[in-house]
């Protein structure tokens, strides 16, 4: 059962990366949510046992949190077909640390089986990834690292290359 709550967790985050990388031809952006916070699929699989991952965003507000909870929600689709529950929640603004935090440690005792966290502030969060190790909960970090070892990965984006890129783009485009 660890192996596909693995499988699945990992197809969860790339769900929600293809998504919220992606771009769509001249579309305005829409920044309302996709789905509400807070959804959850509620399913059982064949064999009877739900296993249930937390996705807890930094916020879900703004475009680019729109796009991930669009990447979430189709998720949410693809792993009730495979008998999961996905719940997601994030704090109405980044900035309510506390509010991640709380997030974190209903998930942890409701005993999820894996928990996806975008960290609002890494050191308030590296904080809360303690409880997790102890209850040997598996933690997929994305877009921020958080300041601990328990993390089983990390996915995002390198910030200092892509400002690298972006400076040899703008030198080329002004010569």
């Amino acid at each position: 059962m660890k192996k596909t709550i693995s499988i699945v967790f990992a197809l969860l985050l790339v769900a929600m990366l293809f998504v919220s990388c992606s771009k769509g031809g001249e579309e305005q952006p829409d920044n309302s949510p996709a789905v509400d916070p807070g959804q959850t699929s509620d399913v059982q699989g064949g064999d009877g046992e739900v296993s249930e991952i937390a996705v807890i965003l930094q916020s879900y507000t703004g475009s680019f949190w729109s796009d991930v909870m669009r990447g979430v929600d189709k998720a949410i689709d693809e792993l009730a077909e495979k008998g999961v529950k996905c719940t997601f929640n994030g704090p109405d603004d980044s900035t309510n640390l506390q509010a991640q935090i709380e997030m974190i440690e209903a998930a942890v005792a409701r005993d999820v089986d894996g928990l996806a966290v975008a960290p609002a502030d890494s050191a308030s969060v590296g904080g809360a990834m303690g409880i997790c190790e102890e209850k040997n909960i598996p933690v997929v970090l994305f877009d921020c690292s958080a300041d601990s070892d328990w993390p089983v990965c990390l996915v995002s984006s390198d910030n200092y290359k892509l400002g690298l890129l972006a400076g040899e783009a703008l030198g080329k485009a002004m010569d």
